[in-house]
């Protein structure tokens, strides 16, 4: 989410452990925002459960300031130094939020046969095959920071080859639907205007005010930050990943709010005890800054990783503009809709794919009128993802691809056809 996940562990644990001791304080909440000027295009908040908040679309010009200023200064410092890191590779305006990327991996992503007519809405056509890019990424603003280190985990998915248009309007006959998940079910902020503070001080120069910061997200969203980029990760194919904010499923009347995750194919059936091995992961003494990315390299050698997603129904008490609240699974149980199967044997760690991967823009609005954003900072995201993405496409003079061109003849009939590769169907 940019700009949201770049506070690192150390600042996210401090502002929690203050928490008890600021929440008597007179907090006055986030900055006013009333003389920015509102975001162009800004989303109607016609979804189900959605309530537009107040100067919200002010507020998403202000985060997109804030984020320009702040890549423009890491980007120039880099060029200083005369060292650009190992994952800004040939783009100095790096991605604000999730910049080092493990890597960008093919899937093939199959929906169930047999799904109920409840759930079969837009990509999810029963049986239906789609070809997909999953990148895969750690949320701390250092893309050169150990993947020892406890930080929120990314994955984002990317369909090719989507029938009809899709909702944002310059790309809208590209045929990609995006699913953007991290390694926590809940986000630490809900207001506008909060977030805006929170960007601002996050991408200001001497670094941010934790009272500011406090101020913003209060104790919940504190401790939802703190638990956010407190995790740790020994394989990307071995984490769930939540979309933490909701999704239509469905059109007109009978459209509904959603929200999604991913999982290792089995998860649900394993004994908590098992489910524990990759909750709570041991990671090696000896990890490199790199071996999230040696996993993925290390798997797709072994074999033909599978991952499950996984669509939640919301009931009707369940808030679509709070972020920080956690669905229930027992009121509103996931239900399994299609599987991702990484082919084995495929080749990912090349500089042209990197470089591909660097390249490639992934936005929740590249979806669907089935699977529309819906809440305030999917709202948010739809302005600033575009803007953000258009900015660092430009100073790193990097081409527009939607889809990615990178390997797509080999796109066959919704599947990868790799030479060499295992097969994965189970």
């Amino acid at each position: 989410m940019a700009g949201g996940s770049c506070a690192d562990t150390t600042m996210a644990k401090r502002i929690a452990a203050c928490g008890i001791a600021l929440a008597l304080a007179s907090c006055t909440g986030g900055e006013d925002v009333s003389s920015v000027s509102e975001a162009p295009d800004y989303p109607a908040a016609d979804g189900p459960g959605e309530v537009m908040q107040v100067d919200e679309a002010r507020a998403a010009t202000a985060i997109g300031d804030a984020i320009e200023i702040g890549l423009t200064r890491r980007a120039e410092a880099r060029r200083k130094t005369g060292e650009p890191g190992n994952f800004a590779r040939q783009r100095p305006f790096i991605r604000d939020a999730h910049p080092k990327a493990h890597g960008c991996v093919r899937a093939n992503f199959r929906v169930t046969p047999n799904l109920p007519a409840d759930l079969a809405k837009g990509v999810f056509a029963p049986g239906r095959s789609y070809c997909a890019w999953v990148r895969f990424s750690n949320s701390n603003e250092d893309p050169d920071r150990s993947d020892a280190e406890e930080d929120g985990r990314g994955m984002a998915i990317k369909l090719l080859g989507v029938d009809g248009e899709t909702l944002l309007e310059e790309h809208k006959n590209a045929g990609t639907q995006d699913f953007i998940m991290i390694s926590h079910p809940v986000f630490f902020i809900n207001d506008a205007q909060d977030y805006a503070t929170v960007v601002r001080e996050q991408n200001k120069e001497g670094g941010p005010s934790l009272l500011k910061l406090f101020s913003a997200i209060g104790l919940k969203g504190s401790l939802n930050a703190a638990a956010i980029t407190g995790l740790k990760n020994r394989n990307p194919f071995e984490a769930e990943y939540w979309s933490m904010v909701p999704y239509q499923l469905g059109v007109g009347s009978g459209a509904k709010a959603t929200k999604f995750k991913s999982q290792p194919c089995g998860y649900d059936d394993l004994s908590e005890r098992d489910k524990a091995f990759y909750r709570e992961p041991e990671i090696p003494d000896d990890a490199s800054p790199t071996f999230l990315r040696e996993a993925l390299r290390t798997s797709l050698d072994a074999g033909a990783p599978c991952m499950e997603f996984l669509v939640q129904v919301g009931t009707e008490s369940m808030e679509v503009e709070d972020a920080k609240t956690e669905w229930s699974p027992e009121a509103a149980p996931f239900r399994k809709v299609a599987t991702l199967h990484f082919p084995a044997g495929q080749t990912f760690d090349t500089e042209e794919q990197n470089l591909a991967c660097e390249d490639m823009s992934y936005t929740p609005w590249h979806a669907l009128p089935e699977h529309k954003p819906l809440g305030a900072l999917n709202r948010i995201r739809k302005v600033v993802y575009r803007r953000i993405a258009e900015f660092r496409r430009k100073n790193n003079e990097a081409p527009r691809e939607e889809p990615p061109a990178l390997h797509l003849d080999q796109c066959q009939a919704g599947r990868w056809a790799l030479e060499g590769a295992a097969p994965y169907d189970r």
